[in-house]
């Protein structure tokens, strides 16, 4: 199996665009909660492996942590994201390697995730949902999305209540089941702080590309050009549209690092 360590946002699902019609209020307060979610290949070579586990955790200030291991490296320290809304600051920690990159957040991204949420999925993405079956006591929303000529298409179960977070995917590939990921466990509150500290002892990487080099190097991985270029083309991305709140949108939701299996 050929691993690959790839900037992106960690759930592509939480990137597409969805929506659902409620009839609530327009807005609400963020509603803090933690969240444990796992992968499953279930197709092609994969089949039957372990893919991602993610522990997410969000702040009522829109503050996010999340922590990524890879189904390989289950037992090493994992991969951790923090978007700190207050200290107006994105920082990237791979516990292994000891390491940690950090950038300023933009305005937009500070308003963004500091407003409060919309109630109404299709205020919030511009696509139909259908009513599902809770997920951990939580009411959600299925989402199918199939992009044209990809063979491919996505289920999500996405909850309103937790801000429109999945709590549930399905991924298909040729009309054959590939990888599902399941949320395991759901706290509601405000979540642990050391989840948003940057551990005393760790050295900066000095940029994204010195930050993929040390992280990957460090878990036996080997680090490409167009690896590389990925993370450059992703930051003159995001400078490009830094102050376009639509155009973060991927980003603000979910973060930019993720440790998958190919």
């Amino acid at each position: 199996m050929k691993r690959i360590l790839v900037l992106s946002s960690v759930a592509v699902a939480c990137s597409l665009i969805v929506s659902v019609t409620l009839v609530l209020s327009k807005t609400s307060p963020r509603r803090p909660f933690t969240l444990r979610l796992e992968e499953e290949y279930l197709g092609g070579k994969a089949g039957g492996a372990a893919g991602q586990s993610i522990l997410l955790a969000v702040r009522q200030d829109g503050s996010t942590a999340k922590e990524i291991r890879t189904g390989r490296d289950h037992a090493l320290p994992p991969i951790h994201e923090i978007i700190d809304v207050t200290k107006r600051l994105n920082i990237v920690i791979d516990h292994h390697a000891k390491v940690y990159d950090m950038v300023a957040l933009s305005p937009g991204s500070v308003a963004y995730r500091s407003a409060p949420m919309r109630n109404s999925c299709e205020e919030n993405f511009g696509m139909q949902c259908q009513p599902a079956d809770p997920i951990l006591n939580q009411p959600t929303f299925l989402v199918q999305i199939a992009p044209a000529g990809s063979g491919s298409v996505r289920r999500m179960w996405v909850s309103p209540a937790l801000g429109w977070e999945a709590l549930r995917v399905e991924f298909y590939a040729d009309g054959q089941i590939a990888s599902r990921t399941l949320a395991q466990e759901l706290i509601l509150g405000e979540p642990s702080t050391a989840l948003f500290e940057l551990p005393p002892g760790y050295h900066s990487s000095g940029g994204p590309d010195q930050f993929l080099r040390q992280s990957a190097g460090s878990r036996g991985d080997m680090v490409t050009e167009p690896m590389l270029e990925s993370v450059r083309a992703r930051e003159r991305w995001k400078r490009e549209h830094a102050q376009s709140v639509a155009g973060l949108w991927a980003r603000l939701r979910d973060g930019f690092w993720s440790a998958v299996h190919r």
